[in-house]
This record gives C-alpha cells, structure tokens and sequence, in this order.
C-alpha cells in the first residue's frame, strides 16, 4: 500500500525502508484485489527485482493469486528476473 501511493520507484522505496516481509499483489492499473499472476499488472517487475537484489533481500516474499497456476507463474518470473534472466521491463 506504502508503494501504490509514491511516485517513486518501487526499487528506491525498498532502499529508502529496507523491508523484512514483503506481500506482492499485482494488479492491473486502476483496479485492486485482482491478484493477477507477478508480471502481468502495473507491477514493474524488472525493478521490483532489481529492488530486492539492491539490498540483498533475504526475507519472505508473499505473492497472493486467486489460482494455483498464477502462483507457480508468479514464482517463475519472480525466479528469472532475480536470476537476471530478465526479457523487458514487464512480462
């Protein structure tokens, strides 16, 4: 909720509060509670990962999805873009 109403990039928010949990929901721009899989909303996920591995982030990470298949989508890219296989700036 602290993200959604910054202007600022989620990376450099990570930097500025340095969190110890995080829960990641992604959504499609405008609307809330839609859990789509991590990648396919408004979450910028090349710097949502860029922002984990800025501060060496080795806390937990909740992605919530309304469907198994959207979770195990969500572990896959949160996975390749953490490994710096990155294809783009969102999926």
């Amino acid at each position: 909720e602290y993200y959604n109403k910054t202007q600022t990039a989620l990376s450099d928010v990570m930097r500025e509060i340095r969190p110890y949990h995080i829960h990641a929901v992604d959504n499609p721009p405008g609307l809330r509670d839609r859990h789509l899989a991590l990648g396919e909303g408004c979450l910028d996920i090349s710097d949502f990962a860029s922002g984990l591995k800025s501060i060496n982030y080795d806390g937990i990470i909740v992605y919530e999805q309304k469907t198994v298949e959207d979770g195990k989508k969500s572990r896959e890219v949160l996975e390749m873009f953490l490994a710096g296989e990155e294809a783009g700036s969102r999926l």
